[in-house]
């Protein structure tokens, strides 16, 4: 028994010898995949094989593209890797095309940056490269970045290119009609947020972020026209509550230059004094932390959004905080796009028109361009899924903050409700209170003790106590 224990071993092991040769045989019979870049591949500084799901970087040295000089270290650095130079992404030289490359999967590489395509720059030796004069239209966004792009073989090639074209394109002040409602929204970026009638985003209401008097934005001339018009926007629509996503910056006005040259001086206008005067200023920074672009997009699935969220509906639902609301960064484009979607997608709004509101910011044109795939990729961090394909979005984003412990189900309906108040439920309220002298906040509520400085309705009149 104990001799054919050993036979059967000897056998197996014989067996398993020639299997191992057999298949390092075979391994070495197996060519290795050739690079071999066609000269289109070349002038668009990559590769994608949509059969495999992988896109290959191309750095290329000959036939006059990239300077062929002695390369120390090689890496492609973009919105997919925080543009960080991780191992991930460092480039190896391919002899025979003469080209530095890294293939990366589809799934590392589809993470988009404002174009709403993957972007890229390449670091060679260290130094930043931006896009190329020769690289193939349409490959690069004209912005003031020059990031190159990747565009999937499943991608509308053609609108990627048309939206090229207007990040490149600043408009200058005599192209505005201010007479017309369209020009004044669009330099000022105020409007309502889609699912709501008290939420108005906007531009800063105070502090300059164009100034002629820098190199990069010398061409822009609309900053004074802009602040100007946020001011009378506010105005106009009665602004009583702000929620400002960039940070207290009332003590650091100082003087811009717009408007051909001219040198003006930063200031807090009359309506936003007031509503500091009030104390209904919201300045978010759960956890001594300000809301930022990299937050708000590749971690809106973090719990400081979360908080951030919490803070804001608190802030709204709060009767010592009267309706219309403001709400700002500076530019009124990430911060304020991404929390308005959220905010409007609670509210009810679909996400075509949360899309198509958010794309509405490059209508300021000022060389900063937002396509809604980046507005996406913030959701599909929260959500698991694209945006578009959730048949309930309310829900799904419901959901998601109260079953986090963010918010709940009583919160976010409150907050509904008061984005939600029309004039003509609050004339209602004072019309049934005109021998009352009791007092009900803006959305009818009976108030035992307002704080100071809270609107309310005694009688028939809206009230500042």
């Amino acid at each position: 028994m104990k001799r054919f224990s050993e036979m059967f071993t000897q056998k197996r092991n014989q067996i398993g010898k020639k299997l191992c040769m057999a298949l390092l045989m075979l391994l070495m019979v197996v060519p290795a995949l050739a690079l071999n870049p066609t000269t289109a591949d070349k002038k668009r500084c990559f590769m994608d094989d949509p059969t495999n799901k992988t896109i290959t970087f191309l750095y290329c040295v000959d036939d006059g593209y990239w300077p062929n000089e002695t390369i120390t270290s090689a890496y492609v650095c973009g919105s997919f890797n925080g543009w960080k130079k991780l191992d991930d992404y460092k480039l190896s030289y391919d002899s025979e095309s003469k080209c530095w490359y890294v293939t990366v999967p589809y799934d590392k590489v589809n993470i988009p940056g404002n174009s709403g395509q993957p972007e890229y720059k390449f670091v060679i030796n260290g130094n930043w490269l931006f896009a190329p004069s020769w690289l193939t239209d349409g490959y690069e966004f004209h912005t003031s970045d020059k990031n190159m792009i990747i565009v999937f073989s499943t991608d509308d090639f053609d609108q990627i290119k048309k939206n090229s074209e207007i990040a490149g394109t600043v408009r200058p002040l005599k192209d505005f009609d201010l007479t017309k409602e369209e020009d004044r929204a669009a330099i000022s970026n105020f409007r309502l947020v889609p699912g709501t009638t008290q939420l108005f985003r906007s531009y800063h209401p105070f502090k300059a972020s164009r100034s002629e008097s820098e190199e990069k934005y010398k061409d822009i001339d609309t900053e004074h026209a802009r602040l100007a018009t946020v001011d009378e926007y506010a105005a106009a629509k009665g602004i009583q509550s702000d929620i400002c996503l960039s940070g207290d910056e009332t003590n650091t006005l100082t003087s811009y230059v717009s408007d051909n040259n001219t040198t003006y001086q930063e200031t807090i206008p009359a309506y936003y004094q007031k509503i500091i005067d009030n104390g209904n200023v919201l300045i978010v920074n759960a956890n001594d932390l300000i809301p930022s672009y990299n937050y708000v997009y590749a971690k809106s699935n973090s719990k400081e959004f979360g908080d951030w969220m919490t803070q804001i509906v608190d802030f709204i639902i709060s009767d010592q905080h009267p309706a219309p609301f403001q709400i700002h960064c500076r530019l009124g484009t990430d911060r304020t796009g991404v929390i308005c979607g959220v905010i409007a997608g609670l509210c009810g709004a679909s996400w075509k028109d949360i899309a198509a509101d958010y794309q509405k910011s490059n209508n300021m044109q000022i060389r900063e361009f937002r396509d809604y795939k980046l507005l996406a990729y913030s959701f599909r961090n929260m959500l698991g899924e694209e945006p578009s394909t959730i048949s309930n979005l309310q829900q799904a984003l419901t959901d998601y903050f109260v079953n986090n412990g963010y918010l709940t189900v009583a919160k976010i309906e409150a907050m509904r409700n008061k984005l939600n108040a029309t004039t003509t439920g609050i004339n209602t309220v004072a019309a049934n209170t005109q021998n009352d002298t009791r007092c009900y906040n803006l959305m009818g509520q009976r108030v035992a003790a307002p704080a100071k400085g809270q609107l309310v309705i005694m009688g028939n009149k809206k009230v500042v106590k």
